[in-house]
C-alpha cells in the first residue's frame, strides 16, 4: 500500500505564533498539504478539547496530524481487516 498520499494538518504563521505564546489552537486553523509516505511505523488517535477526533501518523522519529481519523487511516491502510 505504500507509498501513500494523504492530506495532513501543517501549522501556519498564526498557529505557530500561538504556541510559541503558550496558547493552543484548533488543528482546523492548520493548512492542509499532501505528503507522501513511504514508510508508517504507527497511527493514533488525538482529539481537541471539543471532541474533534482525527489521526496520527508516526513515521520514524517524527509525527503528523492527518486530517483522517484513526478508524480511516486503519481501514485505509489495511483494507481487509474489518472494524471492531
Amino acid at each position: 500500500m505504500l507509498p501513500i498520499q494523504l492530506e495532513i494538518y501543517f501549522n501556519t504563521d498564526e498557529t505557530d505564533n500561538l504556541e510559541k505564546m503558550g496558547l493552543t489552537s484548533h488543528v482546523t486553523n492548520c493548512e492542509t498539504r499532501l505528503m507522501t509516505f513511504f514508510k508508517i511505523d504507527a497511527i493514533g488517535i488525538a482529539k481537541e478539547p471539543d471532541g474533534f477526533e482525527y489521526g496520527i501518523i508516526y513515521s520514524a522519529a517524527d509525527n503528523f496530524a492527518s486530517v483522517l481519523t484513526y478508524q480511516e487511516l486503519k481501514q485505509l491502510l489495511n483494507p481487509q481487516q474489518q472494524t471492531i
